[in-house]
């Protein structure tokens, strides 16, 4: 499992291919966090987006992670993150 991580203000961004495996291992990995560290993980604040994956495998990846499913592009802190760069609008 390949995976890519970024951790900002108390964000984590996950990249992994698409695999119930990996779902269930970042379930697994998070809960761990929540039982090693004390710290609640809000998964229903939690949303899960695709790239290249279909919508039933991405319904099914968001009840697994019990979260909720969002489309790219999306905002964070105030910029597009998912968009076409060179476009004037994303």
């Amino acid at each position: 499992m390949s995976v890519v991580y970024y951790s900002l203000q108390k964000t984590l961004f996950v990249f992994c291919e698409d695999s119930f495996n990996n779902i269930f291992a970042i379930k697994v990995i998070l809960r761990c966090y929540e039982i090693v560290s004390g710290l609640k993980v809000n998964f229903h604040k939690s949303k899960v987006a695709r790239i290249n994956v279909d919508d039933y495998a991405l319904t099914t990846y968001a009840k697994t992670l019990t979260c909720n499913t969002m489309r790219l592009p999306f905002q964070y802190l105030r910029v597009e993150v998912g968009g076409n760069p060179r476009k004037k609008q994303f």
